[in-house]
């Protein structure tokens, strides 16, 4: 059975087209569908989690990669910071499976380490 990542993946790869690809990627993007949860308990920019541990502003791969925020752990921020598969810019992200089994991957650890559910 697949997850609500593969189902993302599945669908994102399936878009014919580099102008339909970057719009419906842009959309997730915006609405944070989840390969682009925000890294933290919610996967969502929320009052409460809207800044870490370190008071610094909370958000997605992307956000994280451009290097203007971080994620809920330094684990999490490490682990997307330097990661040369995740673009800086939202408009960036290629219609390459690597790359969002990437994206999948970070947010299935953040999932497991902060014990997100659905």
């Amino acid at each position: 059975m697949k997850d609500k990542y593969e189902k993302q993946i599945d669908r994102l790869m399936a878009i014919e087209g580099e102008k339909e690809f970057k719009r419906d990627v842009l959309n997730d993007w915006a609405i944070g569908k989840p390969l682009f949860q925000f890294l933290t308990p919610s996967g969502k920019w929320i009052n409460s989690e809207c800044l870490n541990h370190n008071d610094r502003s909370t958000g997605c791969p992307v956000m994280i990669r451009m290097g203007c925020d971080e994620a809920w752990t330094d684990e999490l921020t490490d682990m997307v910071r330097d990661n040369e598969l995740i673009p800086a810019r939202q408009d960036s992200i290629k219609q390459d499976r690597e790359v969002l089994e990437e994206f999948a991957r970070i947010q299935r650890h953040a999932d497991a380490t902060l014990e997100r559910v659905g």
